[in-house]
């Protein structure tokens, strides 16, 4: 199994992209990731959107997510490797000068 968790999101988007690829899935990337990727890192997602360029069917696209060990949730992807740390959202809260509503988010978590 391939531990996503070493990969940066550039890494993580473009094996995705590949994969999809291979399987005649032509996807781009937009929305925070690109802007993150461009920005080297000033700003930061906290996912990868892609947008399926051609419109194949969800079904076709959940069969190489699923081969790729992601599970559907609702109507995203994830990995237990790929999502961020708690620490890491409070760090970019702090960087966005948004501690405030971080504390918020974590009461509503009942963190």
């Amino acid at each position: 199994m391939i531990d996503y968790s070493k990969m940066s999101k550039l890494e993580l988007a473009s094996f995705i992209c590949s994969k999809l690829k291979e399987n005649d899935i032509e996807v781009v990337l937009s929305g925070g990731a690109c802007v993150e990727i461009y920005s080297k890192g000033n700003y930061t997602s906290l996912d990868i959107d892609l947008i399926n360029r051609y419109n194949e069917t969800f079904r076709k696209i959940k069969i190489v997510m699923e081969d790729l060990c992601f599970t559907e949730k609702e109507k995203y992807f994830i990995h237990e490797n790929t999502e961020y740390d708690l620490n890491d959202i409070k760090q970019w809260s702090i960087k966005e000068n948004s501690l405030d509503k971080f504390e918020i988010f974590i009461q509503k978590l009942g963190k």
